[in-house]
């Protein structure tokens, strides 16, 4: 009845895919993400079962997607889907039309592609949380901590704070901890530890009051995602179709029971001759389209709230009011901080051209230096009062992170989305011996809420997504404490040795303030007018009332999602650790129920530039200048950072 299934002979793609054509596997996975890829990849460990991993990107092949340093320069890329928000009311005033950017992934390897590398897997009470409040049994922190641990592969082991125990060698993803550290993050550490805070390793369970240089998913100095991670650098597997530039429109239910998903209807997006063919699952289809788009597909395939599908006239299969409601993301802003003596070294990431140069050349033939990291460099987590008292068994509600550089153009306007009028930061990174830095104050667990809803019945149309951001009002409390904790470490002692001066502000609304940053109206202005996503969305298909503890959608047969969006709290900090984390638990539990071989897992080789790349660096130096010049930088070469 089908024809043979399109294996390819390779671990990469099936190359081309008939229009109207039928294809069978055993597992089908949606969205080569975070998640997406580590499932497929481990499902694939079992040679006597098929697995097609379907994807609307293809590998992010550019430079700047192997440049940690690039990260600045991957937003609205060919591989971003480049959501946006609806208007914010309450935050975001002076971002471009009130509409918060959310960058997703369109690649294999999807947002840890474009991402900024930080690995932080949230705190054990994060996952005791789970467990304990929402019902889902084998998620606790004993359980996850050894997913984390055959994922990785810690490079650092010898890092100041690292406890080397809570962390795994060997497995796929590369992380480890910038090195030599950057004089202006030697100094956030040490002037955290001042005001109270302690060095330990944030990844070890324990996450309040600590600070520590970020671990961040490099190796060798190379973004290590999950595509190169677990797809593109392990052994070729023959039972792994990966199709590239295949967006799935609708989830396929049987004929004779409603709520049985058999397939999904799967459109060729490589030209704008959009052709249409049908993939099957003998077993299951697991949906890990990201937070975004996996409740897009299941509403437009009948699963979702009854009323919400009836007012654009789809037919509602399983009615789940909780699918694409309780968004959760963190909510971050920006702290400029200058030299205190004009032209004092920070040591942060700007120089000269020629030192420009040989930075590309260091990172191409040794796979180090400043080019070798995003600049996310250091990070302190910790509790207010007020959230301990409301949520006593929660992780930290505040992170604040250290960029070792002061933006741009690109970062500020076209990335974030501020206004250029009001963008007061242009001042200060415009000057050419800039050595200013950026704290970054993170809301990690907000009261407020924020939604996915179809805007239509066109797939190809991006959702509706309403951030919430600072409709209740102890949210926006949380965040002025986070802005004067900022204020507080830049006038450590350690700073000030370091030669921190002044954080600086839009002078205008400071002027309205009488000039005075620590005052809660001010901050509060600041806030409303800044404070915008760190592109963290998650929750909206939540265990306990989407999916159940083993991620099977609930009254659906066949059917699972598995990614951030299934997280029942948001975690304690950046989502890529825990996404990745989501797709290894699911695999382990479609191995067990399916009795499906384990193996042990396989890291990744330690691919070094050697001999061969210097020769070729030094002989084609002048058209790399070029390259990374125009190409990468689109203009005038700085370094560039982003969240």
């Amino acid at each position: 009845e089908f024809p043979p299934r399109p294996h390819s002979s390779t671990r990469m793609k099936l190359t081309s895919v008939p229009a109207g054509s039928r294809h069978r596997y055993d597992f089908v996975v949606i969205g080569g993400g975070s998640a997406g890829a580590t499932l497929a990849a481990r499902l694939a460990e079992d040679a006597t079962v098929s697995v097609a991993l379907i994807e609307a990107g293809t590998h992010a092949t550019d430079l700047a997607f192997k440049i940690p340093a690039a990260c600045g320069k991957l937003q609205h890329s060919r591989h971003d889907w480049s959501f946006s928000s609806e208007p914010s009311t309450f935050a975001s005033q002076y971002i471009k039309n009130k509409r918060n950017a959310y960058p997703r992934g369109k690649a294999l390897g999807g947002s840890s592609c474009l991402n900024y590398m930080a690995y932080v897997r949230g705190a054990a009470a994060d996952f005791d949380t789970w467990a304990r409040e929402f019902g889902a049994q084998g998620w606790a922190w004993e359980d996850v901590l050894p997913l984390f641990k055959a994922s990785e592969d810690f490079l650092s082991p010898a890092a100041d704070g690292v406890d080397a125990a809570a962390h795994g060698v060997g497995g796929p993803v590369g992380v480890s901890v910038a090195a030599p550290v950057k004089k202006i993050a030697g100094a956030f550490v040490a002037g955290a530890e001042e005001v109270g805070f302690r060095r330990a390793d944030y990844n070890a369970g324990e996450m309040d009051g600590v600070v520590n240089l970020f671990h961040q998913t490099v190796r060798n100095g190379v973004r290590s995602d999950t595509n190169t991670a677990f797809i593109a650098s392990q052994p070729a597997k023959k039972n792994l179709t990966v199709i590239h530039f295949g967006q799935a429109t609708k989830l396929l239910f049987a004929d004779d029971d409603r709520q049985k998903v058999l397939g999904v209807q799967v459109a060729d997006i490589s030209s704008t001759q959009r052709s249409e063919y049908t993939i099957f699952a003998d077993k299951e289809v697991i949906v890990s389209c990201g937070a975004i788009q996996s409740p897009q597909l299941l509403m437009l395939s009948g699963i979702g709230d009854k009323n919400d599908l009836h007012r654009l006239g789809i037919e509602c299969r399983v009615e789940l009011p909780g699918v694409g409601k309780d968004m959760e993301d963190h909510i971050a802003n920006w702290i400029r901080f200058k030299p205190a003596q004009p032209g004092a070294d920070l040591g942060n990431v700007n120089a000269t051209r020629s030192e420009r140069l040989l930075s590309l050349i260091q990172w191409a033939v040794f796979g180090t230096g400043v080019l070798a990291s995003s600049c996310y460099d250091a990070t302190l987590f910790y509790k207010t009062e007020p959230f301990k008292k409301s949520h006593p068994g929660y992780g930290p509600d505040i992170q604040i992170g250290l960029f070792c550089a002061g933006g741009d153009e690109d970062i500020f306007e076209k990335n974030i989305g501020v206004e250029p009028e009001h963008n007061f930061h242009k001042e200060y990174y415009s000057q050419p011996d800039d050595q200013d830095f950026l704290m970054v104050p993170t809301l990690l667990h907000t009261h407020s809420r924020g939604s996915v809803e179809l805007a239509s019945t066109d797939p190809f149309a991006p959702p509706k997504i309403i951030t919430g951001f600072c409709t209740d009002q102890r949210d926006m409390e949380a965040l002025v404490a986070s802005y004067r904790k900022c204020l507080e470490l830049g006038r450590s002692s350690a700073m000030q040795k370091a030669g921190v001066g002044e954080a600086v502000f839009d002078r205008e609304m400071l002027a309205r303030h009488n000039g005075d940053p620590e005052s809660y109206p001010f901050l509060e202005e600041y806030a409303r007018a800044s404070a915008s996503s760190l592109y963290h969305p998650t929750g909206t298909c939540r265990m306990s009332s989407v999916v159940d503890e083993t991620l099977k959608v609930l009254g659906v047969k066949g059917l699972r999602v598995a990614d951030a969006s299934i997280m029942p709290t948001i975690v304690s900090g950046n989502t890529n650790a825990a996404s990745i984390v989501i797709g290894e638990k699911a695999a382990l539990m479609i191995k067990k129920e399916h009795g499906l071989r384990d193996v042990v897992r396989t890291k990744a080789p330690r691919r070094r530039p050697g001999t061969l790349a210097c020769v070729a660096v030094f002989t084609v130096a002048a058209a790399t200048v070029i390259f990374v010049r125009y190409r990468l930088y689109g203009g005038p070469m700085r370094w560039h950072l982003e969240r």
